[in-house]
């Protein structure tokens, strides 16, 4: 304290002259002046008027003023000073080395290159060259925080003095004696406390960046780091978020709005404050014309500017607007490509200013959101519809839900619910995969009843008819064969295939699962159906292709190869039969001008309807139901609904408009010579197939010739005769379609 008092006295001594030496000390050895292309001369002009005082105030305040002034600045500058003089030979760390890294929103764009959305805590986006910010900015920003800066050394003690003045004079705090170098340094280096501490400090560091870095970078950090309210951080934030302009179309009223937003970004805002943050605008038009950077009738011209923030208010925060982003995001933070920890991924995230290109078709959900708006009926109930590429797995659309802003949980990537007969894709997958064929025979009586060991009888309920081929059962959604099949199988075997094919959460081991008592949702089902439209193989679904950094490295792609998870035999067989649910089965009202197939599904108390089945080139998943419980859709717009009403409705029209402009392809044949010869399957499995005559697939290439081999030697003995059974009886002709066959059975209905 001695000693600073001493510093106080002598710096008072010496006067002012030595104290303007230190303000004015050019740092740039060689250099008499700085030569910045922003500097511009200051002739001698006319001040604008101050605002009248008493005379007593005027002969008090001024040697008052220019006394504390003095002591304050000499008690602030030379003990830093000091310090910086001390500590500039033994600190190797450089002060810009010490500028923290600046926060950057993340962007969001579609597969089309468009923006989509965009991410992050603080909504900044660092401009990379002083060139691109609009010089009127950079005036009207000089102009009001530091009108010295061109020339200033990083401190600049006239300017404390001056501030220290007008706020005397107005009897609060009006002005801060703060040079842009020196808010920079406290915004990226110190913290906000108010002591004499760190004050040294910061004029310490400024003084030292002053000389580590030009004016132009000084002033493109400062500009870069900045806040101007409602979440703006920067001035490309600021000019879209405030100004609601690109930064490069900002005009003089937009400079000066968003300059005098700088000192106290909560008491000028636009939107909660308009007349205060006009009359600041003005303030800054005034010192704008003070300096010199505009003529009196430009500043009078922008004073006349409407404030564009009183017409429309978006929201502050840089959160998901939408179910696709939501997703993105969601599974981003929980990628430990971008982090081990949760922490890291989320700082990656939402401050490390990625570039995340997405598979989003803004085409395709459009159209997808189009078709569940014009189909769906006024009720409680919603849809939910995924968009694949079985290609690659990428997801094309999703339609999460009713209404992002009212309901953000996503009913198509985490909704669970029971998928009906939509799982029979998958049980019949199973057997073709376990050497059943397509037209082996099953009983599909109703009525059926099941006694399944540790709990109740099972009865699967639904309509039937006597014996049919699984091409006919599959087609027609009939329950009981499903049973029959599945308790023949082993439903382990299903719950294997399942997790193959796409289904990625737990399933029970029990036979009901054939008729979709296990939850899934809409993602996962396209997934299952984007396995078998490419000939078996399984991709993980797919909705970020490439993550870049801020200057474009990538961080990662995602490109999966895919693997075969099911045999193409069987997914070409199962495309052979599930055409037929279109053709003459349950899901005639999705018919396409086009090769696809499909499968309804229900519930037994038709609280969900499902449709999903695809093309070659798209897939796609449509669940409808109650967003918030397990409500019976027995009447909606007088529609009892299954998954052959308004769900597929929803697919056609969707898919017909996606594929619209896309030509037709034909999904490969199955080979009908790789499928065993026929036989009846049951609660035993498949049964002896010497009862039944071979079938060849009309479409498939002759078979060789067997090769006829010699008989051999000696005495040739009869085989045993082999018992004649009744040929069970053909299946009877199919019921009508599109209405899901009659009430749905237990777990499941169409």
């Amino acid at each position: 304290m001695i000693e600073a008092a001493r510093s106080v006295r002598g710096a008072a001594s010496r006067g002012w002259k030595s104290a303007r030496s230190l303000v004015h000390f050019e740092p740039r050895s060689g250099l008499a002046t700085l030569r910045s292309r922003f500097a511009r001369p200051t002739p001698p002009r006319p001040r604008l008027p101050r605002r009248d005082r008493p005379r007593w105030q005027r002969i008090v305040a001024v040697p008052l003023v220019g006394g504390v002034a003095l002591g304050v600045s000499g008690s602030l500058l030379i003990p830093g000073v000091a310090t910086l003089f001390e500590s500039a030979d033994t600190d190797d760390i450089s002060v810009a080395e010490r500028l923290s890294i600046l926060p950057e929103r993340s962007v969001v764009f579609a597969a089309d290159g468009s923006e989509l959305e965009k991410l992050g805590s603080q909504n900044r986006a660092s401009v990379s060259d002083l060139d691109q910010i609009p010089r009127v900015v950079i005036d009207a920003v000089i102009a009001i925080e530091d009108r010295t800066f061109w020339e200033n050394a990083g401190i600049d003690l006239r300017a404390a003095a001056r501030a220290l003045m007008a706020n005397l004079d107005s009897g609060e705090v009006e002005q801060g004696g703060s040079t842009i170098t020196q808010q920079l340094v406290k915004n990226r280096i110190l913290t906000p406390e108010r002591d004499i501490g760190r004050k040294i400090r910061e004029a310490n560091y400024a003084y030292r960046l002053n000389l580590e870095l030009s004016k132009e970078e000084i002033l493109l950090a400062y500009l870069n780091t900045v806040y101007f309210g409602e979440n703006a951080y920067g001035v490309q934030a600021a000019a879209e978020r405030i100004a609601g302009k690109p930064l490069d179309q900002l005009n003089a009223a937009d400079a000066a709005l968003l300059a005098g937003l700088i000192a106290r970004p909560a008491a000028t805002n636009p939107y909660d404050s308009p007349e205060v943050a006009i009359e600041r605008r003005n303030e800054v038009l005034d010192a704008m014309v003070d300096e010199e950077y505009l003529t009196k009738a430009e500043a009078d011209l922008a004073r006349q500017a409407p404030l564009v923030p009183s017409i429309y208010r978006p929201p502050a925060e840089l959160r998901p607007d939408n179910y696709f982003v939501e997703e993105v995001q969601r599974r981003l933070l929980a990628d430990e490509r971008l982090g081990a920890t949760a922490e890291e991924r989320e700082q990656k995230v939402l401050q490390g200013g990625l570039r995340i290109h997405t598979t989003l078709d803004p085409r395709l959900q459009e159209l997808a959101q189009s078709a569940v708006d014009t189909i769906l009926p006024p009720s409680e109930f919603t849809a939910s519809l995924v968009a694949m590429d079985p290609a690659t797995g990428q997801v094309k659309a999703i339609v999460g839900g009713p209404n992002f802003e009212l309901a953000q949980y996503n009913l198509a990537t985490q909704g669970a619910r029971q998928p009906g007969s939509t799982f029979k894709v998958i049980t019949l997958a199973t057997a073709l995969e376990n050497g059943y064929s397509p037209e082996d025979l099953v009983d599909g009586s109703a009525g059926c009843s099941f006694k399944i060991s540790g709990s109740e009888d099972w009865a699967p309920g639904g309509t039937g008819a006597g014996t049919m081929t699984l091409r006919a059962a599959t087609e027609n959604s009939i329950n009981c064969a499903y049973a029959r099949l599945m308790i023949g199988l082993g439903p382990q075997k299903a719950v294997d295939v399942a997790h193959q094919m796409g289904i990625e959460r737990e399933i029970p081991v029990v036979p009901s699962i054939t008729l979709g008592t296990a939850e899934a949702s809409p993602l996962e089902m396209a997934n299952v159906v984007a396995t078998v439209a490419a000939d078996g193989v399984h991709h993980d679904p797919v909705f970020v292709t490439k993550v870049e950094a801020p200057d474009g490295t990538v961080l990662f792609e995602n490109q999966p190869a895919g693997d075969q998870a099911i045999k193409q035999e069987t997914a070409r067989t199962l495309i052979d039969v599930l055409k037929g649910v279109l053709d003459r089965g349950t899901g005639t009202a999705a018919k396409l001008d086009r090769a696809a197939f499909a499968k309804t599904g229900s519930t037994d108390d038709n609280a969900d309807a499902w449709f999903v089945g695809g093309t070659p080139q798209l897939v796609a998943s449509v669940w409808m139901g109650s967003p918030v419980a397990r409500v019976p859709m027995t009447n909606v717009g007088g529609v009892e609904v299954f998954g052959g009403t308004y769900p597929a409705r929803i697919w056609k029209q969707f898919m017909a408009t996606a594929l619209q402009d896309v030509a037709a392809t034909e999904f490969s044949a199955p080979n009908g010579w790789l499928w065993p010869p026929p036989a009846t399957v049951g609660e035993l499995g498949r049964l002896d197939p010497r009862l039944f005559p071979p079938r060849r697939n009309p479409t498939a290439a002759p078979l060789p010739p067997a090769p006829v081999e010699p008989p051999p030697p000696g005495p040739v003995e009869a085989p045993p005769p082999v018992p004649v059974e009744t040929t069970p009886p053909p299946p009877p002709p199919d019921p009508p379609g599109g209405g899901g066959g009659g009430p749905p059975g237990d777990g499941g209905g169409d």
